[in-house]
């Protein structure tokens, strides 16, 4: 059995700093193994008691989670979930939209987490919810809701007789998510998806929720009907707040005071946002918008205690490959690196993690060398992207507003500027477009629209009538993939006026490109709270920016290729594909290799398998190994032990741009 330090050079560094942010708490999960309780356990013991609090009066609270970046708030909001998911329902809402779209895009994270099954349960949060209601009623009451149709809404009309916007509407789409047939077409309407007339009929109704007032009162029917049930948990996390943001803040607070000045139920508000940040902006902020927050909770720095114990179970899947434990539970790191590190005995989680990788890189090569930005760029962004391809399956599962926000941000990349002002904020419209320009008076009118039902289509279609004979923009562009309706209907008619014969352009977006987009908006949304490690940095959007166009990781983005914001090697953009796997493969090696300096073949070997899964074989890997060596990217360093023994290293006499 090998020793520490041969184990050590062969491994992966533990302290993969890819793996140091984190996103959604329903979307990824967190070991068990990998939490120190004793870290900010006095947060999770306040917000607990603040949900015993609301379950015994039903009175709605708000908490703000304050602490520096790199302090653990997104983790800590996941343990929160974790831990309590059987005392409330949790919402994790990653606040970077548009701030005309605040109550709208609150509703719709607000019921996406609802659909997501809890540790230990068969059903999603959003039919517990439900039951729980039903089950609250008397006996007779219950039996008879969950009886046929009429029944059910008859009789919630009569156990909530007043405060429910749009009863009729409500209480139908709440039958229908006890019908397995219906569910995910009624949490479709209720995330404010504008559902065609064939699905409105399923539902039994004839409305959808088409403006903020309208997300807002959704809000409030859940507020109205929970005062029986669990609290449900609204934590806003990673608020956008490039570009100097004051807005967007500025608006969640809104909703926020609204939720306690209409007295709504049975809500728990947490805010997550930097220290640094609410300092900033917290004298510009009005009273009436500060004082519905009833508490703040400040994450401090961890102990000298806690690092060791974050330290430790990093480094003991290392130790567990050895005969005989190490005396110290951190070897090969000791506590003078802490000292030495840490001379006030106090850090973030952040710094603690990098810290512990510095120390193993100088371990194995004796010299600390910031990881190849573009390298640990790259890898992230497979990471994140893999993460989206499996929660993505189709182009409808993100809002139209939501689209707009990402296709806006990726085209930023590239030096184009950008604003959402080509229809009257109070148009529906709004949210879902933008002008955009690059270094020219000539501007660009920028429309997605994929939303099925035809009557909002037919509105857009005069709307952009009129603009095109404003002769305002040099083109229009409309984004959609749904249909455009029959050859006599109105819409239809303006459609092909505007779009045929003319500069102005229709282009169906296709699920690649969208799984791209998302990716970048991920982590857009991770760097506006500094809360994106790429090797040691921290980029800011610029940073970001630059990254992003240096990795190329837009190129098989056929939407942006379309548009012409790349100058795509292929004449015509709709033949761009993604590469070829051993192109992929080929990459990911030598990426891997720039990220950790050293590493063993058989290491690598199987964190490659175990990345492409089924997709490649060890002969592949070991071409790519052979073909790498000899293009003079990396080396074997001990060329003459047996493969299980070779060690990987970067070829530093490549000349390299």
């Amino acid at each position: 059995m090998s020793d520490l330090e041969t184990i050590i050079k062969q491994s992966i560094n533990p302290f993969d700093t890819a793996n140091f942010k984190k996103g959604n708490f329903w979307e990824e999960e967190q070991p068990e193994d990998l939490n120190i309780n004793s870290i900010h356990q006095d947060i999770l013991e306040t917000v607990e008691k603040t949900l015993k609090q609301i379950y015994q009066d039903k009175k709605s609270r708000t908490i703000r989670l304050e602490g520096d970046s790199g302090s653990g708030k997104t983790h800590l909001l996941g343990r929160i979930k974790k831990s309590l998911n059987r005392k409330a329902f949790f919402a994790h809402i990653i606040a970077s939209i548009q701030t005309e779209y605040i109550c709208q895009y609150t509703l719709r994270k607000t019921i996406e987490s609802l659909m997501f099954i809890p540790e230990g349960e068969t059903e999603s949060q959003l039919l517990l919810w439900l039951k729980r209601i039903i089950n609250q009623q008397s006996g007779i009451i219950s039996q008879k809701i969950l009886g046929k149709k009429k029944t059910f809404i008859n009789n919630m009309k009569a156990a909530y007789p007043s405060g429910i916007w749009k009863p009729n509407s409500f209480f139908s789409v709440l039958y229908a998510l006890t019908q397995p047939d219906l569910y995910y077409l009624a949490c479709g309407w209720l995330k404010g998806d504008d559902l065609d007339d064939e699905d409105l009929t399923s539902l039994g109704v004839k409305v959808t929720i088409q403006t903020e007032d309208d997300a807002m009162n959704m809000l409030t029917n859940f507020s109205r009907i929970s005062k029986s049930t669990l609290p449900i948990v609204l934590c806003f996390d990673e608020i956008d707040i490039s570009h100097n943001r004051q807005d967007l803040l500025e608006s969640i607070l809104k909703l926020n005071m609204i939720i306690h000045s209409q007295k709504l139920k049975n809500f728990l508000v947490i805010l997550s946002v930097i220290t640094d940040t609410w300092k900033k902006y917290e004298d510009s902020l009005t009273g009436s918008l500060k004082a519905p927050i009833n508490q703040t909770l400040s994450l401090k720095p961890i102990t000298t205690e806690q690092i060791e114990a974050l330290w430790s179970i990093h480094l003991r899947p290392l130790h567990q490959q050895l005969q005989k434990l190490p005396e110290s539970r951190i070897a090969p790191l000791n506590r003078k690196d802490l000292k030495s590190y840490f001379p006030s005995g106090k850090a973030d989680p952040r710094n603690a993690l990098k810290a512990g990788h510095e120390l193993i890189q100088y371990y194995k090569t004796g010299r600390v060398d910031p990881p190849d930005s573009i390298a640990a760029f790259q890898l992230v962004w497979r990471e994140e992207l893999k993460i989206i391809q499996e929660k993505i399956n189709t182009i409808y599962e993100f809002s139209s507003a939501e689209l707009a926000k990402m296709l806006q941000e990726s085209i930023e990349v590239f030096d184009y500027q950008t604003q959402f002002n080509i229809f009257n904020k109070k148009s529906s419209f709004a949210v879902k477009s933008f002008i955009y320009n690059r270094n020219s008076d000539q501007k660009n009118a920028l429309i997605w629209y994929d939303q099925p039902n035809l009557g909002s289509f037919c509105s857009l279609m005069k709307a952009l009538d009129d603009l095109s004979q404003s002769k305002i923009y040099e083109k229009i562009i409309l984004i959609r993939s749904q249909s455009m309706g029959k050859p006599q209907n109105q819409g239809y008619k303006l459609f092909q006026k505007i779009f045929q014969n003319s500069l102005n352009l229709h282009l169906k977006p296709d699920l690649n490109s969208i799984h791209i987009l998302a990716t970048y908006h991920r982590l857009y949304s991770f760097t506006t709270n500094q809360n994106l490690t790429i090797g040691y940095e921290t980029p800011d959007i610029k940073r970001l920016q630059e990254l992003t166009r240096e990795s190329a990781v837009f190129n098989d983005c056929q939407l942006l290729n379309q548009l012409e914001i790349l100058e795509s090697q292929e004449s015509d953009p709709s033949k761009v594909t993604p590469p070829q796997p051993q192109l992929q493969l080929k990459e990911y090696i030598l990426n891997l290799v720039k990220t950790t300096s050293l590493i063993g073949r058989q290491a690598l070997t199987d964190k490659v398998i175990t990345e492409f899964k089924d997709q490649t074989t060890a002969a592949d890997i070991n071409l790519c190994l052979e073909t790498l060596i000899n293009e003079k990217e990396i080396l074997i360093v001990n060329p003459n032990l047996k493969i299980e023994a070779q060690i990987i290293s970067i070829n530093s006499s490549k000349k390299r741009k």
